[in-house]
């Protein structure tokens, strides 16, 4: 139990991280692989994904988009503003293509966070190092 004030740090590695993503998305066929890279300054998020699932939902690539899977890289930031993670997206491609949606996808990101993020916990910095990530705050 952590006390009202009391200090928090977080520490996740790469290797946690990806072994929990794993035991998420087992079981997903349309998901080939999904990793999460800790680097100094970002995260590195790659997904892999059958064609098929954009079928599923009647979406049609284009034509310069070829082969059997879709390569997505994600590539955040984020800081700590009124307690609260604030993602920023650096870069986002799609199949080796920069996508110029990164706004809409961090917007996206921020409402999630901002409706499921705990009140008691307050953010006071996110740091992103070679193979880890350190959330360091403090409970209200």
């Amino acid at each position: 139990r952590i006390n009202p004030n009391e200090s928090i740090r977080v520490v996740i590695t790469d290797e946690d991280a990806n072994a929990f993503i794993q035991r998420l998305t087992r079981e997903d066929e349309s998901i080939q692989s999904l990793t999460v890279a800790f680097e100094s300054g970002a995260a590195v998020l790659r997904v892999t994904l059958s064609r098929d699932l954009l079928s599923e939902f009647d979406i049609q690539m284009p034509f310069f988009i070829r082969g059997d899977a879709l390569e997505i890289k994600l590539t955040v930031n984020a800081t700590a503003t009124d307690c609260k993670p604030v993602v920023t997206v650096k870069s986002l491609d799609f199949n080796g293509w920069p996508l110029p949606i990164k706004g809409l996808v961090a917007e996206t990101l921020n409402a999630l966070i901002n409706e499921e993020w705990p009140a008691n916990i307050c953010l006071e910095q996110v740091i992103f190092s070679s193979g880890e990530l350190a959330l360091e705050g403090h409970r209200r």
